[in-house]
């Protein structure tokens, strides 16, 4: 029977946070089994939208025992099997249309021998554009918790060689400004985390799955709560488009495109697991940042905060450049800034006016002080929920 990996919320009595799961479509009928329990329900009672902040996951919504059971499955492949399935009239034009919106890329057997085509004249001839479409056909098979693995194993390594800063103030400020972000995002299957690194160096980052690190150097040269969370809102989209994980799977190349050829999704996991090093080194491309961008601006905006923050941070730090000793990592992973800003300030041209509602979250005024404190990543599920799933 078709089964598909998918992250849920509400799914247990108990359950905090987006939760991994795997769904199964059994006749007219959806098993979702999770820890080794198993929770059925007829798919006619379900509503069917996309879903997530950037619309990459199929949603499907559904009450059980009082509780709004909330699913996310990203491979799409689940709209072929759901339109064969033996339901309702009224669900195969709700997925039809969904269909329409998002068209759907055809099953791996009949494609296999394509990929394997593009990834040999990728590996080659350097043909990039062919190994930019093997990625993005195998990111498909990458489940939210999966990339939330990815990204834990790639802030271990950042920790093995960097400290976490204690600094209950600064720590507080900037989990309100993620908690604001995901609100205005809405339910998502990521589970999003941040941390205050002690590094001096002016820089943030992101890794798959929601795992952010914002170091102290950062805070201690932005002014405003606004700057700070336009930054986080760019790196949150970085999450939300899979761009860390397209990343590693272009760099990984032929060993990416024989699994997705073989559909070993297993060795897809372990190859990216054992490559998670790699992550911290791995550059976004212009076209990667512009679209994190604009994301991120929206984000921002829709969360109550200045979206002019990120144009005014991204200026102060060039004019530091040339006459100071610090160490603007944020540029020097971020290129193309000024062409970055006039793109932002020609959007912000088409925008009305930002309804500004940050006077709650207290600014931290550096130099920052950190204490020490446990060098170790919070609990799996734990992450930053929004309002609606608390």
């Amino acid at each position: 029977m078709p089964h598909y990996q998918a992250n849920g919320f509400h799914l247990l009595p108990d359950q905090k946070g987006s939760m991994g799961c795997q769904v199964e479509l059994v006749g007219n009928q959806l098993h979702v089994s999770v820890r080794e329990q198993q929770i059925s329900f007829p798919l006619d009672i379900c509503g069917f939208q996309w879903g997530g902040l950037d619309k990459q996951f199929l949603e499907i919504r559904t009450t059980v025992d009082s509780r709004n059971l909330v699913l996310y499955v990203q491979d799409q492949h689940i709209l072929t099997d759901l339109l064969q399935a033996p339901l309702s009239s009224r669900i195969h034009q709700d997925i039809q249309a969904l269909k329409r919106q998002r068209s759907t890329q055809g099953g791996l057997t009949v494609l296999g021998y394509g990929l394997v085509f593009a990834v040999l004249v990728a590996i080659t001839f350097g043909g990039y554009v062919a190994l930019h479409w093997a990625s993005e056909r195998a990111s498909a098979m990458i489940p939210p918790q999966w990339q939330i693995e990815l990204g834990r194993a790639g802030a271990g390594q950042v920790l093995e060689s960097q400290s976490l800063c204690g600094h209950d103030k600064a720590q507080a400020m900037l989990t309100q400004v993620v908690q604001r972000l995901v609100d205005a995002a809405g339910e998502t299957p990521y589970d999003f985390h941040v941390l205050l690194v002690d590094d001096p160096q002016v820089n943030a980052f992101a890794l798959p799955g929601g795992m952010m690190m914002v170091n102290r150097g950062l805070l201690e040269n932005a002014e405003s709560v606004d700057e700070v969370a336009c930054v986080l809102a760019h790196e949150m989209a970085h999450v939300t488009h899979q761009h860390g994980v397209r990343n590693m799977l272009t760099k990984l190349g032929m060993s990416v495109g024989l699994r997705v050829v073989l559909g070993d999704t297993g060795g897809l996991e372990r190859l990216l697991l054992e490559s998670a090093a790699e992550l911290g080194g791995l550059a976004y491309n212009r076209d990667q940042e512009y679209e994190a961008d604009d994301s991120g601006l929206k984000l921002a905006r829709q969360a109550g905060f200045d979206p002019t923050g990120m144009i005014v941070f991204f200026e102060r730090l060039k004019s530091l450049q040339g006459d100071s000793p610090l160490n603007l990592a944020l540029l020097s992973t971020h290129p193309d800034t000024t062409d970055r800003q006039k793109a932002l300030l020609d959007q912000l041209s088409t925008l009305p006016p930002a309804n500004v509602t940050n006077a709650t979250i207290a600014w931290v005024q550096g130099p920052i002080l950190c204490e020490n404190i446990p060098n170790q990543l919070p609990e799996k599920g734990t992450g930053v929920l929004p309002k609606a799933s608390r």
